[in-house]
């Protein structure tokens, strides 16, 4: 046989092969018993299929998932207080109207509520406004979720606690509320309301995503922060940062004393700029307000975070792994800026145990006199820039201009201080003549 016919021989019998397993392959496919379930199936009921799937919602409350929600929530909040407050201040038929189409239907049957009475219902409450600390949420349906609000109303004179059921229908943008009265008495982990499925609309009870209206959820938690140290310090003093409480407050009475000395210049306070950083198990906003105090909320999930009331007080591996790479100079700066930001904050007992020991012993004996000279020195808001650095012997003299606000006409001043490096991120510090 020549190589030519073997060469054929072989490609007639590898096609033969072919054949036959394609065969084969067709008839175990055939032989498949396609009812069977995979692991992962589940199993239909003949006489529901086709049906709408519906799921058993038992009204167990939970944190919420994003910002998002919250805003959503907040803005329904304030709109219902709004109403209130409309309702206290002008008895009208179209303020009964508007509070009585935000109620819960639930709510207005077990109390009996009608445009009649509703004003009675009402009216041994005060204006004020509602500040929010917690908000928990269960899902009454496809649609609608319910919320359940812990704050405080805060107005002249007032401060309470202060709890709302909000239910959202996310596919109709509407709302409906379960006041106070019925909120306040919802204890442990379960809303004992009865689900609804939709929540029609009317001239009152809309909402938009509220989104929007926030540039990041810092803004927001700078908002609760201010507002906590006006109204609520003690709340204020339970979010702070544990290992921060420890190192800036020994004690309450140190952070009472805090709150005292900052309360004023926080009353008209926003928020002008925010910086957000990514760590393994957390995100940091570091947050600069309008008197030039800055902030930092470590965020472990959406709404739960706690607050330190500076960034100084803590001091990062970032910040000591770029302190120990600096020059001398740029060391120097970086401590004249913690002086300030210090001062702007009204630390001053941390900033007095900077001062070198020669120096404080023979200018500054007692923290009280240390305490006179800074407030009669410095403005009650002081924006500052370094404007130059000189090396003299082993220490380095800092050049501060500082201005009481950010404007042409703005005071000025300028100050010199003192730097000694120490070990570390450690220095002394006087002021030049």
């Amino acid at each position: 046989m020549s190589k030519k016919e073997k060469i054929l021989l072989l490609i007639f019998a590898i096609v033969i092969l072919i054949i036959i397993m394609l065969t084969i392959l067709i008839n175990i496919s055939k032989n498949v018993d396609t009812n069977i379930p995979y692991e992962d199936s589940e199993y239909v009921d003949k006489n529901q299929e086709g049906k709408e799937i519906t799921v058993d919602y038992v009204n167990t409350l939970s944190n919420i998932k994003s910002s998002y929600e919250y805003y959503n929530v907040k803005y329904c909040a304030e709109t219902y207080q709004s109403a209130v407050n409309d309702l206290l201040e002008n008895n009208t038929q179209e303020n009964r109207t508007k509070i009585y189409s935000i109620l819960s239907d639930e709510y207005i049957k077990s109390e009996n509520i009608s445009d009649s009475n509703i004003y009675s219902k009402y009216k041994q409450y005060r204006t004020s406004d509602i500040y929010i600390d917690e908000i928990l949420s269960t899902a009454l349906s496809n649609n609608v979720t319910a919320y359940l609000v812990k704050g405080k109303i805060v107005g002249e004179g007032l401060k309470q606690s202060y709890k709302l059921i909000i239910e959202l229908d996310m596919s109709n943008n509407t709302f409906l509320v379960y006041p106070n009265d019925y909120a306040g008495k919802v204890t442990g982990d379960t809303l004992n309301i009865t689900p609804v499925t939709e929540i029609k609309a009317n001239d009152y009870n809309k909402y938009t995503n509220q989104s929007s209206k926030y540039k990041s959820v810092s803004q927001l938690y700078y908002e609760k922060m201010r507002t906590d140290l006006l109204y609520d310090p003690d709340y204020l003093y339970g979010m702070l940062d544990e290992e921060y409480k420890q190192k800036r407050f020994d004690s309450k009475e140190k952070f009472d004393t805090y709150v005292s000395s900052i309360r004023n210049k926080m009353v008209d306070a926003e928020i002008t700029q925010y910086v957000r950083d990514y760590y393994d198990g957390y995100t940091e906003y570091t947050c600069i307000d309008s008197v030039n105090n800055h902030y930092i909320f470590k965020e472990t999930s959406p709404m739960k975070y706690t607050v330190m009331l500076d960034d100084y007080t803590i001091e990062t591996d970032y910040f000591k792994t770029q302190y120990a790479q600096a020059s001398n100079e740029s060391k120097a700066v970086t401590d004249a800026d913690k002086f300030m930001k210090m001062i702007n904050s009204k630390d001053y007992e941390t900033a007095y145990n900077l001062l070198d020991a020669t120096y404080k012993a023979n200018t500054f004996p007692t923290l009280s006199s240390y305490i006179q000279s800074m407030e009669a020195s410095f403005y009650e808001n002081n924006f500052y820039e370094m404007k130059d650095i000189s090396e003299q012997g082993s220490y380095y003299i800092v050049t501060i201009e500082i201005k009481d606000r950010v404007s042409a006409s703005a005071n000025n001043k300028t100050i010199k201080v003192i730097i000694g490096l120490k070990e570390g991120t450690n220095f002394a510090m006087s002021f030049a003549n």
